[in-house]
């Protein structure tokens, strides 16, 4: 609102230069839209290390503070996120101070209960009926070493949409990241892809294309990796595609940098920003 008022005040005041001078009042060029240029940078969120982060981020001229501090996903503060809440907010105020923008990443469908084999209460054994299962009936739970984001010794489990119960208490967490001050509707919303286009300043994805690393990715892959990424900019019209995108991971017989470079230009051909 701010923005709109500024930009009435800027109109009316060039106007009434103009009825006073015969000079004609120069040309702005319109501002672009800060997805489309950020510098972007992740960070792993506490409140031991908020000032850290901004500090940062202003040495190395980051614009898009990314921050890992998933509250759903982690079974502790999926039951009391207290302590990840108080450091949203102070990541949020610091930003903003400083004239920048600071974003938090959230889990969807899945949990991670850490230390699950020495643990009384985890996700699975509290909730075995909020779990996506197979055709069989086994439940969707992994263990350390499936992932590596996954340690030894935790639990990960996938969640089913369906569970009511548990969209009751993640929406409720949702609403609570929102009020810290962090992107309020694109959190408010995130629970449906369909409503997210309209209300999301950018859109993110987590994209590989066939499951392949640009490093092993033959022609075929490729092709369906560019096709992927064309229909994200297709979906998203003028906001910005954000990729998050893995360029190699322990293949012999190949340059690392190369395999980067390649899928780093594949990306900046499709107009998405990696």
């Amino acid at each position: 609102m701010k923005k709109q008022l500024l930009g009435i005040v800027m109109v009316s005041a060039l106007v009434l230069l103009s009825s006073c001078s015969n000079q004609k009042p120069a040309q702005t060029q319109p501002q672009q839209n800060w997805t489309h240029f950020v510098r972007i940078a992740g960070h792993g969120l506490n409140l031991n290390n908020v000032d850290n982060i901004i500090k940062s981020a202003t040495e190395t001229h980051v614009f898009g503070i990314e921050t890992d501090n998933d509250i759903p996903g982690r079974y502790e503060s999926f039951l009391d996120p207290t302590e990840k809440l108080q450091a949203i907010k102070a990541i949020a105020e610091k930003a903003h101070q400083i004239g920048n923008y600071s974003f938090v990443y959230i889990a969807g469908l899945e949990c991670i209960t850490a230390n699950a084999d020495k643990t009384e209460h985890t996700f699975f054994k509290d909730h075995p009926d909020w779990m996506q299962r197979k055709l069989n009936g086994e439940p969707a739970i992994f263990g350390g070493g499936t992932a590596f984001w996954i340690d030894e010794g935790d639990e990960d489990v996938w969640i089913s949409p369906y569970a009511q119960e548990w969209r009751k208490i993640y929406m409720e967490r949702v609403r609570q990241i929102a009020a810290t001050g962090i992107e309020e509707s694109a959190v408010r919303v995130g629970a449906d892809v369909y409503d997210m286009y309209p209300v999301v300043d950018v859109i993110a994805h987590e994209y590989d294309g066939s499951g392949e690393h640009a490093a092993s990715k033959d022609p075929l892959h490729w092709f369906s990796y560019l096709s992927g990424m064309y229909s994200f900019r297709a979906f998203a019209g003028e906001k910005a595609s954000w990729m998050l995108t893995y360029s190699w991971d322990g293949e012999e017989k190949i340059n690392p940098a190369e395999a980067m470079k390649n899928l780093a230009l594949a990306n900046v051909m499709a107009g998405t920003n990696c």
